[in-house]
Protein backbone atom coordinates (compact mmCIF):
# COMPACT_ATOMS: atom_id res chain seq x y z
CA UNK A 1 0.00 0.00 0.00
CA UNK A 2 1.50 3.22 -0.68
CA UNK A 3 1.95 5.86 1.65
CA UNK A 4 -0.52 9.31 1.25
CA UNK A 5 1.84 12.04 0.04
CA UNK A 6 1.38 15.72 0.83
CA UNK A 7 2.73 16.39 -3.22
CA UNK A 8 -0.04 16.43 -6.03
CA UNK A 9 1.43 13.91 -8.90
CA UNK A 10 0.35 13.89 -12.42
CA UNK A 11 -1.70 10.28 -11.82
CA UNK A 12 -3.28 12.24 -8.80
CA UNK A 13 -4.01 15.06 -10.96
CA UNK A 14 -5.61 12.95 -13.56
CA UNK A 15 -6.98 10.80 -10.97
CA UNK A 16 -9.06 14.02 -9.73
CA UNK A 17 -9.89 14.70 -12.91
CA UNK A 18 -11.32 10.92 -13.71
CA UNK A 19 -13.62 11.95 -10.55
CA UNK A 20 -14.75 14.88 -11.84
CA UNK A 21 -16.02 13.11 -15.11
CA UNK A 22 -17.83 10.64 -13.06
CA UNK A 23 -19.71 13.20 -10.54
CA UNK A 24 -20.30 15.46 -13.71
CA UNK A 25 -21.87 12.51 -15.65
CA UNK A 26 -24.00 10.84 -12.81
CA UNK A 27 -21.83 7.85 -11.71
CA UNK A 28 -19.46 6.79 -8.75
CA UNK A 29 -16.74 8.82 -8.33
CA UNK A 30 -13.51 6.59 -6.33
CA UNK A 31 -14.09 6.89 -3.47
CA UNK A 32 -17.99 5.82 -3.90
CA UNK A 33 -16.38 2.83 -5.67
CA UNK A 34 -14.82 2.15 -2.43
CA UNK A 35 -17.50 1.78 -0.52
CA UNK A 36 -19.06 -0.39 -2.43
CA UNK A 37 -16.17 -2.26 -2.36
CA UNK A 38 -15.99 -2.28 1.33
CA UNK A 39 -19.93 -3.32 1.45
CA UNK A 40 -19.15 -6.05 -1.23
CA UNK A 41 -16.16 -7.50 1.23
CA UNK A 42 -18.12 -7.36 4.50
CA UNK A 43 -20.74 -9.05 2.98
CA UNK A 44 -18.29 -11.94 1.48
CA UNK A 45 -15.08 -12.05 3.57
CA UNK A 46 -13.62 -13.33 0.49
CA UNK A 47 -10.09 -13.10 -1.06
CA UNK A 48 -10.98 -12.11 -3.99
CA UNK A 49 -13.13 -9.57 -2.85
CA UNK A 50 -10.37 -8.18 -0.26
CA UNK A 51 -7.95 -7.81 -3.62
CA UNK A 52 -11.06 -5.80 -5.29
CA UNK A 53 -10.46 -3.51 -2.25
CA UNK A 54 -7.72 -2.88 -1.61
CA UNK A 55 -7.70 -2.06 -6.17
CA UNK A 56 -10.53 0.00 -5.28
CA UNK A 57 -8.64 2.12 -2.16
CA UNK A 58 -5.78 2.78 -4.42
CA UNK A 59 -7.47 3.72 -7.61
CA UNK A 60 -8.78 6.79 -5.24
CA UNK A 61 -6.40 9.89 -5.63
CA UNK A 62 -3.49 9.67 -3.26
CA UNK A 63 -4.02 12.88 -1.13
CA UNK A 64 -8.11 12.06 -1.20
CA UNK A 65 -7.01 8.23 0.50
CA UNK A 66 -6.65 10.04 4.34
CA UNK A 67 -10.58 10.69 3.94
CA UNK A 68 -12.39 8.01 1.71
CA UNK A 69 -15.06 7.13 4.93
CA UNK A 70 -15.49 10.84 5.55
CA UNK A 71 -14.24 10.45 9.53
CA UNK A 72 -12.20 12.53 10.59
CA UNK A 73 -11.12 11.69 13.61
CA UNK A 74 -10.15 8.33 12.71
CA UNK A 75 -9.61 9.29 8.81
CA UNK A 76 -9.14 5.93 7.16
CA UNK A 77 -7.62 3.81 9.57
CA UNK A 78 -10.16 1.40 9.84
CA UNK A 79 -10.28 1.01 6.04
CA UNK A 80 -6.47 0.31 6.13
CA UNK A 81 -6.85 -2.16 9.05
CA UNK A 82 -9.64 -3.56 7.45
CA UNK A 83 -7.63 -4.85 4.58
CA UNK A 84 -4.72 -5.64 5.72
CA UNK A 85 -3.76 -9.28 7.09
CA UNK A 86 -2.60 -9.95 10.82
CA UNK A 87 1.30 -9.44 11.19
CA UNK A 88 1.36 -7.52 7.71
CA UNK A 89 3.00 -3.98 8.03
CA UNK A 90 0.42 -1.28 6.73
CA UNK A 91 1.05 2.42 6.54
CA UNK A 92 -0.73 4.04 9.32
CA UNK A 93 0.12 7.92 8.64
CA UNK A 94 3.32 10.15 9.09
CA UNK A 95 5.99 7.75 10.28
CA UNK A 96 6.59 4.12 9.73
CA UNK A 97 3.87 1.31 8.64
CA UNK A 98 2.56 -0.36 12.08
CA UNK A 99 2.29 -3.73 11.95
CA UNK A 100 -1.52 -4.35 12.30
CA UNK A 101 -3.05 -7.29 14.88
CA UNK A 102 -5.92 -9.79 14.85
CA UNK A 103 -7.48 -6.95 17.78
CA UNK A 104 -6.97 -4.13 15.18
CA UNK A 105 -8.70 -5.90 11.98
CA UNK A 106 -11.45 -7.03 14.57
CA UNK A 107 -11.95 -3.92 15.78
CA UNK A 108 -12.78 -2.55 12.08
CA UNK A 109 -14.36 -5.20 11.06
CA UNK A 110 -16.76 -4.25 13.82
CA UNK A 111 -16.51 -0.87 13.00
CA UNK A 112 -18.12 -1.02 9.73
CA UNK A 113 -20.76 -3.42 10.71
CA UNK A 114 -22.07 -0.24 12.82
CA UNK A 115 -21.46 2.31 9.87
CA UNK A 116 -23.30 0.08 7.32
CA UNK A 117 -25.85 -0.92 9.74
CA UNK A 118 -27.12 2.85 9.21
CA UNK A 119 -26.37 3.41 5.66
CA UNK A 120 -29.57 3.68 4.26
CA UNK A 121 -28.42 3.61 0.24
CA UNK A 122 -29.75 0.66 -1.81
CA UNK A 123 -27.25 -1.90 -2.71
CA UNK A 124 -26.41 -2.65 -6.42
CA UNK A 125 -27.13 -6.17 -7.42
CA UNK A 126 -23.69 -7.56 -7.39
CA UNK A 127 -22.63 -10.00 -9.90
CA UNK A 128 -19.82 -12.66 -9.96
CA UNK A 129 -17.52 -11.16 -12.14
CA UNK A 130 -18.21 -7.70 -11.22
CA UNK A 131 -17.49 -4.69 -8.64
CA UNK A 132 -20.10 -2.51 -10.31
CA UNK A 133 -23.21 -3.19 -12.35
CA UNK A 134 -22.47 -3.83 -16.39
CA UNK A 135 -22.94 0.06 -18.01
CA UNK A 136 -25.20 0.72 -19.76
CA UNK A 137 -25.18 3.11 -22.86
CA UNK A 138 -21.85 3.33 -23.17
CA UNK A 139 -20.86 4.50 -26.38
CA UNK A 140 -17.73 3.47 -28.45
CA UNK A 141 -15.76 5.89 -30.64
CA UNK A 142 -14.33 3.11 -33.18
CA UNK A 143 -11.05 4.93 -35.69
CA UNK A 144 -12.97 5.83 -39.02
CA UNK A 145 -10.99 6.99 -42.63
CA UNK A 146 -11.94 9.82 -44.21
CA UNK A 147 -10.16 9.72 -47.48
CA UNK A 148 -12.17 11.89 -49.34
CA UNK A 149 -12.64 14.50 -46.86
CA UNK A 150 -15.49 15.51 -44.73
CA UNK A 151 -18.95 13.17 -44.47
CA UNK A 152 -22.00 14.94 -44.99
CA UNK A 153 -23.44 13.17 -41.79
CA UNK A 154 -20.54 11.84 -39.67
CA UNK A 155 -22.60 10.37 -36.82
CA UNK A 156 -20.28 9.81 -33.34
CA UNK A 157 -17.23 9.34 -36.33
CA UNK A 158 -17.04 13.04 -35.57
CA UNK A 159 -15.95 13.04 -32.10
CA UNK A 160 -12.48 11.26 -33.31
CA UNK A 161 -9.39 13.17 -33.30
CA UNK A 162 -9.11 12.00 -36.81
CA UNK A 163 -11.96 13.58 -38.49
CA UNK A 164 -11.24 16.69 -40.62
CA UNK A 165 -12.57 19.39 -38.65
CA UNK A 166 -9.45 22.01 -39.00
CA UNK A 167 -8.90 23.75 -35.99
CA UNK A 168 -6.75 26.99 -34.88
CA UNK A 169 -4.27 26.85 -31.90
CA UNK A 170 -1.85 29.35 -30.27
CA UNK A 171 -2.64 31.31 -34.02
CA UNK A 172 -1.22 28.25 -35.76
CA UNK A 173 -4.19 25.83 -38.01
CA UNK A 174 -4.22 22.50 -37.79
CA UNK A 175 -6.13 19.98 -40.30
CA UNK A 176 -7.39 17.84 -36.92
CA UNK A 177 -6.81 17.48 -33.74
CA UNK A 178 -3.78 14.37 -34.93
CA UNK A 179 -1.96 17.23 -36.03
CA UNK A 180 -2.06 19.92 -33.91
CA UNK A 181 -1.34 16.68 -30.85
CA UNK A 182 1.57 15.72 -32.44
CA UNK A 183 2.91 18.94 -33.28
CA UNK A 184 2.51 20.33 -30.17
CA UNK A 185 4.48 17.54 -28.84
CA UNK A 186 8.02 18.15 -30.27
CA UNK A 187 10.05 21.29 -29.23
CA UNK A 188 11.54 21.45 -33.19
CA UNK A 189 9.97 24.09 -34.86
CA UNK A 190 10.66 23.15 -38.26
CA UNK A 191 9.16 19.66 -37.37
CA UNK A 192 6.37 21.01 -35.93
CA UNK A 193 5.62 22.58 -39.38
CA UNK A 194 6.08 19.85 -41.33
CA UNK A 195 3.32 17.68 -38.81
CA UNK A 196 1.40 20.82 -39.04
CA UNK A 197 1.11 20.12 -43.42
CA UNK A 198 1.43 16.17 -43.34
CA UNK A 199 -1.63 15.01 -45.91
CA UNK A 200 -2.86 12.45 -43.46
CA UNK A 201 -3.30 11.91 -39.68
CA UNK A 202 -1.47 8.90 -39.53
CA UNK A 203 1.65 10.73 -41.41
CA UNK A 204 1.64 13.42 -38.67
CA UNK A 205 2.27 10.82 -36.24
CA UNK A 206 4.51 8.97 -38.23
CA UNK A 207 6.69 12.07 -38.28
CA UNK A 208 6.70 12.84 -34.98
CA UNK A 209 7.87 9.77 -33.95
CA UNK A 210 11.30 10.87 -35.95
CA UNK A 211 11.43 13.60 -32.87
CA UNK A 212 11.93 14.23 -29.55
CA UNK A 213 9.12 14.99 -27.26
CA UNK A 214 9.02 18.18 -25.31
CA UNK A 215 10.59 17.71 -21.61
CA UNK A 216 7.98 16.53 -19.33
CA UNK A 217 5.22 15.62 -22.36
CA UNK A 218 4.00 12.54 -20.50
CA UNK A 219 2.72 14.44 -17.50
CA UNK A 220 0.94 17.78 -19.87
CA UNK A 221 -0.20 15.74 -22.75
CA UNK A 222 -3.81 15.52 -20.83
CA UNK A 223 -3.86 19.27 -20.45
CA UNK A 224 -2.72 19.57 -24.26
CA UNK A 225 -5.30 17.28 -25.54
CA UNK A 226 -8.03 19.06 -23.22
CA UNK A 227 -7.11 22.05 -24.92
CA UNK A 228 -7.39 20.58 -28.46
CA UNK A 229 -10.80 18.93 -28.00
CA UNK A 230 -12.27 22.89 -26.14
CA UNK A 231 -10.86 24.31 -29.22
CA UNK A 232 -12.28 21.71 -31.40
CA UNK A 233 -15.97 22.04 -30.39
CA UNK A 234 -15.90 25.62 -29.98
CA UNK A 235 -15.37 26.29 -33.08
CA UNK A 236 -17.57 23.59 -35.00
CA UNK A 237 -20.77 24.18 -33.48
CA UNK A 238 -22.02 21.14 -35.28
CA UNK A 239 -19.53 19.10 -33.77
CA UNK A 240 -20.33 20.35 -30.27
CA UNK A 241 -23.93 18.98 -31.12
CA UNK A 242 -23.00 16.00 -31.95
CA UNK A 243 -20.70 15.28 -28.45
CA UNK A 244 -23.96 17.04 -26.72
CA UNK A 245 -26.04 14.44 -28.01
CA UNK A 246 -24.55 11.83 -26.41
CA UNK A 247 -25.95 12.47 -23.37
CA UNK A 248 -24.09 11.41 -19.88
CA UNK A 249 -22.77 8.21 -21.94
CA UNK A 250 -19.95 6.51 -20.94
CA UNK A 251 -17.61 7.19 -24.36
CA UNK A 252 -15.16 4.77 -24.82
CA UNK A 253 -12.44 5.66 -27.19
CA UNK A 254 -10.96 2.67 -29.65
CA UNK A 255 -7.75 2.40 -31.69
CA UNK A 256 -4.28 1.01 -31.99
CA UNK A 257 -2.90 4.18 -30.38
CA UNK A 258 -1.50 4.00 -26.89
CA UNK A 259 -3.70 2.25 -23.86
CA UNK A 260 -3.26 5.32 -22.11
CA UNK A 261 -5.47 7.10 -24.87
CA UNK A 262 -7.65 4.08 -25.48
CA UNK A 263 -9.83 1.12 -24.46
CA UNK A 264 -10.20 -2.22 -25.49
CA UNK A 265 -11.87 -4.59 -23.13
CA UNK A 266 -10.67 -4.91 -19.88
CA UNK A 267 -7.20 -3.30 -21.40
CA UNK A 268 -6.74 0.70 -22.01
CA UNK A 269 -7.12 3.61 -19.39
CA UNK A 270 -9.98 5.57 -21.95
CA UNK A 271 -8.25 9.04 -21.10
CA UNK A 272 -9.69 10.15 -24.46
CA UNK A 273 -12.99 8.97 -23.98
CA UNK A 274 -12.81 10.53 -20.55
CA UNK A 275 -11.51 14.25 -21.63
CA UNK A 276 -14.24 14.22 -24.68
CA UNK A 277 -16.54 13.35 -21.24
CA UNK A 278 -15.06 16.36 -19.48
CA UNK A 279 -15.21 18.81 -22.51
CA UNK A 280 -19.13 17.59 -22.96
CA UNK A 281 -19.91 18.22 -19.21
CA UNK A 282 -18.35 21.74 -19.25
CA UNK A 283 -20.28 22.50 -22.17
CA UNK A 284 -23.76 21.55 -21.36
CA UNK A 285 -24.79 24.31 -18.95
CA UNK A 286 -23.88 27.12 -21.31
CA UNK A 287 -25.45 25.04 -24.03
CA UNK A 288 -28.92 27.50 -24.86
CA UNK A 289 -31.95 25.38 -24.49
CA UNK A 290 -34.70 25.97 -27.84
CA UNK A 291 -37.17 27.61 -25.01
CA UNK A 292 -34.66 29.77 -23.76
CA UNK A 293 -33.60 30.67 -27.47
CA UNK A 294 -37.28 31.17 -28.29
CA UNK A 295 -37.50 33.45 -25.16
CA UNK A 296 -34.69 35.62 -26.34
CA UNK A 297 -36.17 36.43 -29.56
CA UNK A 298 -39.40 37.38 -28.19
CA UNK A 299 -37.60 40.03 -26.24
CA UNK A 300 -35.72 40.96 -29.02
CA UNK A 301 -38.70 41.63 -31.24
CA UNK A 302 -41.50 42.58 -28.45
Amino acid sequence: MARTSMHMTAEGLLGEVADAIDELNGRPDSSERCWLAIERYMETRSEDDLRALREAYLAVPELERQYVLGDMGSKDLPLVDLMAEPGEAMPQGPGDPSTVTEEDREEAIAYFEEVLSHRSEPRPPWRADDLEPVEAGAITLYEAVHPRGRPEDPGVAALRNEYPAEIEVGGVRYPTVVHAYWALSTADPAARERIAAAARPYDAESLARETARVENWANVRAAVMARLLRAKFAQHPRLAEILLGTGTARLHYSGAASDYWTTAGSRGRNWMGRLLELVRSSSRPIRPRKADQATEGRSATG
